[in-house]
């Protein structure tokens, strides 16, 4: 059984590694986990990545999304 863990800070970030998933440019995996990350200067006044608009429509490449 593999995991994969993934990490992103940003809508693009996530975009890319859907986009390197599609394309079969990892290995096959049983689990893939997305690691997300806010590295704005004030986070607090920034949205979370999983909460912009667009995520939703990358979600389903990972089986879970942690921050």
């Amino acid at each position: 059984m593999t995991t994969q863990i993934f990490m992103a800070s940003t809508l693009y970030g996530t975009a890319t590694l859907a986009a390197a998933l599609d394309t079969e440019c990892f290995r096959p995996a049983s689990r893939r986990i997305l690691l997300i990350s806010n590295n704005a200067a004030t986070p607090e006044t920034a949205p979370a990545l999983d909460e912009m608009p667009g995520f939703e429509r990358l979600r389903s490449r990972f089986d879970d999304v942690i921050s």
